[in-house]
Formats: C-alpha cells, sequence, structure tokens
C-alpha cells in the first residue's frame, strides 16, 4: 500500500511541476515543448509500476487470499477429495500394471489411503482381487510392500474362482 501512496504522490507532483513549467515560458514554442516533457514523464511514471511490479508475488498473495477466503472448508475439502480420488487411482494403476509384469492373474485392485499428520495421503491398505494361484501373488505382494509400503498384514487378497 506504502507503495501505490508514493506513486500517487509521485504523480501529482510532476503533473504539478508541469503545470508551473508551463506557466514561465514567454514563447509559444517553449511552452509546447515544456508541456510535451511534462507530458512524457507522466506518461512514463504512470506506466512504471508495471515494469517494476513483482508478478509473482501477485499471484502467491493472489493464492493466499483465494485460500483464505474460502472459510466454511468446503473448497479445501473437495481439493482434499479430489486429491486422494487421484491418489487411489493412481496407486491401482500402478498395482495392475506391476500385476502383469509379475504375471499374476489380478482382477482388481482398490487401494484405501490415510490421511498424515504431515498433512498428506498415504496408502493404508490394498484390496486385491485376484483368479490365480498364491504363487504367482507372492511375487505382486513384495513389490507391494517395497514400493508402496503397504505390509502384507494389511493386504487383503481374494479370489473370485
Amino acid at each position: 500500500m506504502e507503495s501505490v501512496r508514493a506513486w500517487l504522490l509521485s504523480l501529482a507532483g510532476v503533473a504539478l511541476l508541469t503545470a508551473l513549467a508551463s506557466l514561465f515560458p514567454t514563447s509559444e514554442s517553449l511552452r509546447r515543448v515544456t508541456k510535451l516533457a511534462g507530458g512524457v514523464a507522466l506518461t512514463c511514471l504512470l506506466f512504471s509500476p508495471l515494469v517494476t511490479f513483482d508478478y509473482d508475488a501477485y499471484a502467491a498473495a493472489l493464492q493466499d487470499y483465494h485460500v483464505s477466503v474460502s472459510t466454511d472448508g468446503a473448497v479445501s475439502d473437495s481439493s482434499e477429495r479430489l486429491q486422494r480420488t487421484v491418489i487411489e487411482s493412481e496407486m491401482r494403476t500402478y498395482i495392475l500394471d506391476k500385476a502383469v509384469q509379475c504375471g499374476a492373474a489380478l482382477d482388481d485392485a482398490q487401494v484405501t489411503l490415510q490421511w498424515s499428520t504431515d498433512g498428506y495421503w498415504y496408502p493404508q491398505s490394498v484390496r486385491l482381487v485376484t483368479t490365480g494361484p498364491a504363487a504367482e501373488n507372492s511375487r505382486l505382494a513384495q513389490i507391494i510392500e517395497a514400493d508402496l509400503g503397504i505390509p502384507r498384514e494389511r493386504q487383503e487378497w481374494s479370489s473370485t474362482s
């Protein structure tokens, strides 16, 4: 706000100086040159904030303002739900891809996420529907435990056959 105040004061000062300077010359051509110089100075000063404007800080402040406006939490709740849905979908796809690589006959995978105290979603458990033998699924269970951090106790395997 201080910068806007300083800019407005500068603008008013240059306008006043231009008006005063145009009163003193006796010849018309010198008066025109004075008005032209004052007009150029005013124009430059008028657009100077655009040159020195910090667009990154403005974007960050606008984002902070946008977040603070949502006082009821509805925006953040829907954002968290969307984030959770995307993470669950990506993990499901990852597990199904790893099943194909391991040769496991996996029909479906449902990942359950939990909100951490650090403020992010992490995989809590997984439910896997398979049609293949347990031996083929053992390698996939190891991958899920190693890559996603879901221990075998929280891996629920069910068979459709």
